[in-house]
């Protein structure tokens, strides 16, 4: 199926968000104590998922052709991401005030991508009404 423009662009957000996520974290994790306090006190797995996250969107950025099958694993891995961050904002230790602003505004671009690659995808592959009469 062809790529709709909202699910591509909403796939080359998520590389963009998910690379700068993960050279902050690989690079700069035990420089920047709110980095550390981000990942929990792990920032190299943190930013190796966040690597793992952009491969992923990149070669579904790439690919010529949309598969349905690795848009739904980005969102939910999207999803996934979402939920934690959600859950540390209301039942996480106590971290700094940069460091839960920063959660809050990840919250929002994480439910801002899931929201444009749903509509995306929904655009790329429109369900098809088909007549039920004989």
């Amino acid at each position: 199926m062809e790529k709709s423009t909202v699910l591509q662009k909403a796939l080359w957000s998520n590389v963009f968000f998910a690379e700068l996520s993960a050279i902050a974290f690989l690079f700069f994790g035990n420089t920047f104590s709110f980095l550390n306090e981000l990942a929990g006190g792990q920032p190299l797995v943190f930013g190796i998922e966040f690597l793992v996250m952009a491969g992923l969107a990149t070669y579904a950025a790439l690919r010529p052709a949309t598969s349905r099958r690795l848009i739904q694993v980005i969102i939910g891995l999207n999803l996934l991401l979402l939920g934690y961050y959600v859950d540390l904002l209301i039942w996480g230790p106590a971290v700094s005030v940069l460091a839960t602003e920063i959660r809050m505004i990840d919250s929002v671009i994480t439910a801002a991508l899931v929201v444009a690659q749903i509509v995306g995808l929904r655009t790329a592959f429109p369900k098809k009404n088909m007549a039920l009469i004989p």
